[in-house]
């Protein structure tokens, strides 16, 4: 058996993240495409845009014990990730996500 590493049929998994309302004022951009090295929890994907856009994205995001907020839908592919599987949704090759959040002023 030889495991050449020739050609990497797959060096890398392509995503697209949207970011609605609120979030593409704050970050400035509408969307993002990743490249990511093997498929992922969504969880991790949202750790990885942490790093990218700083304190700004983590407050927008998560709540001050580290939690996604309640007030953000996440969609994956268009569907809402209550219906798949919460932040341990597996995001491969081709997936969107979208952030949205639905907190309204007052």
């Amino acid at each position: 058996m030889n495991s050449t590493q020739h050609g990497n049929r797959q060096s890398s998994i392509r995503i697209q993240v949207k970011f609605l309302a609120s979030l593409k004022h704050i970050l400035g951009v509408k969307n993002v495409d990743l490249e990511i090295s093997q498929p992922m929890k969504l969880i991790e994907v949202l750790n990885l845009l942490v790093e990218k856009y700083g304190e700004k994205f983590r407050e927008a995001v998560f709540d001050e014990e580290g939690k996604v907020r309640n007030e953000l839908l996440i969609l994956v592919n268009d569907a809402e990730i209550s219906v798949l599987n919460g932040l341990d949704t597996k995001i491969s090759d081709g997936d969107t996500i979208t952030l949205l959040p639905t907190v309204h002023g007052g």
